[in-house]
C-alpha cells in the first residue's frame, strides 16, 4: 500500500497519456492519481486503515484498477 504514491508519481510523468481504458472510459495519468486518492479516502471513511485486508468483487473496469491501486 505504501508504494502506490511512488508508482503514481512515476506513471504521471506524461500526464496527458492514457493510463487506463476499459472500452467505456479513458483515464489519463493526470486523472488517475486523484481518482485513486478519492477511492483511498472513501475506504478510510469506512474505517479501513493501512494493513487492513479488504475483499472486493468487481468487474474489469477503470474503477477496479483505481480501487486496486
Amino acid at each position: 500500500m505504501t508504494a502506490t504514491p511512488d508508482v503514481l508519481d512515476l506513471l504521471g510523468a506524461d500526464r496527458s497519456g492514457v493510463a487506463i481504458t476499459d472500452g467505456l472510459r479513458v483515464v489519463t495519468y493526470a486523472e488517475l492519481a486523484p481518482a485513486v486518492r478519492r477511492r483511498a479516502a472513501a475506504l478510510a471513511g469506512h474505517g479501513v486503515t493501512p494493513g487492513d485486508r479488504v475483499v472486493v468483487s468487481v468487474v474489469n473496469s477503470v474503477a477496479a484498477v483505481e480501487l486496486y491501486l
